[in-house]
């Protein structure tokens, strides 16, 4: 039993396409830990709806998750769509992705999928961005190709 007094891990099974499902886990089940993670930055542009045309990818290293996802809206601006993924290996060492935020726009997607969520919400974060703190702000110093301010 957890301090909260739930089971320790109640994993369901995988969950449908679409749902969100939140369970309480033991923070013991993890064997190793990254303190300097890889994130990939996908800037896509595109006309109108259509979020990917073309893609220019960046790798970044030395930062947290928000100051990434502070970075990639800087450059996407409301011109262009972002994605930012995990990037990981498996066990032969060949590197792989974990989608964070957004997802990679020149996937095809289905009228009402799941993934068609996904891209139509980082359509909306080009007039909505995620609001962020200064304390989760990009160092000013980092190389901006595409910011517009």
């Amino acid at each position: 039993m957890s301090a909260r007094g739930l089971p320790a891990d109640t994993t369901p099974a995988r969950a449908a396409p679409g749902d969100v499902e939140v369970f309480q886990v033991d923070e013991r089940d993890s064997s190793w830990e990254d303190d300097h993670p890889r994130f990939r930055v996908y800037l896509h542009g595109g006309a109108g709806d259509v979020p990917g045309a073309w893609t220019d990818t960046y790798d970044v290293i030395g930062a947290d998750l928000l100051q990434v996802v502070d970075w990639a809206q800087h450059q996407a601006g409301d011109r262009l769509t972002y994605a930012v993924a995990l990037v990981g290996a498996d066990g032969g060492g060949r590197r792989g992705l974990v989608w964070l935020v957004g997802m990679d726009a020149n996937e095809g997607t289905d009228p009402g999928s799941r993934l068609e969520g996904i891209q139509q919400r980082m359509l909306l974060r080009r007039r909505h961005p995620v609001r962020l703190g200064t304390a989760d702000a990009m160092p000013a110093d980092v190389p901006q190709p595409y910011a517009q301010d």
